[in-house]
C-alpha cells in the first residue's frame, strides 16, 4: 500500500546568527515554491532574537530546533530532519534564494 504525504519535500536549513537572510530565504521558499513543503531550521547558538521570531510563524509549513551552542553543519542538518514528515530531504543554506517554480 502507497503511504500518502502531506509534503512533497522537507527542507532542512541550518542558520547560525543569519537571520536577516533567514527572512529571505524563507519568504522565497513560502513565495515561489511549487509543491508542498515542509522548512525545517535548526539554529546553532540559539539567540532570543531568531527564536522569538520562528514562534510567530510556526503556522506557515515551518518548524525549527535548536541548540544552544554551536553542533556543526552535520549535526544541525540530522536534528532537523528528526522532524522531517515528507518523503524526500531538501537540505539548503540560510543564504539561498529559490526562484519562481523552482
Amino acid at each position: 500500500m502507497k503511504k500518502e504525504y502531506k509534503y512533497t519535500f522537507s527542507i532542512l536549513i541550518p542558520t547560525w546568527k543569519n537571520l536577516p537572510y533567514l527572512k529571505l530565504c524563507l519568504k522565497s521558499i513560502l513565495t515561489h515554491s511549487t509543491e508542498p513543503v515542509q522548512v525545517i531550521i535548526h539554529v546553532n547558538e540559539a539567540d532570543q532574537t531568531t527564536l522569538d521570531w520562528l514562534s510567530t510563524i510556526k503556522d506557515q509549513n515551518i518548524s525549527f530546533t535548536y541548540t544552544n551552542n554551536n553542533i556543526g553543519i552535520a549535526r544541525a542538518v540530522n536534528l532537523a530532519a528528526s522532524l522531517a514528515k515528507a518523503p524526500f530531504l531538501i537540505y539548503m543554506n540560510d543564504d539561498m534564494y529559490v526562484l519562481p517554480e523552482w
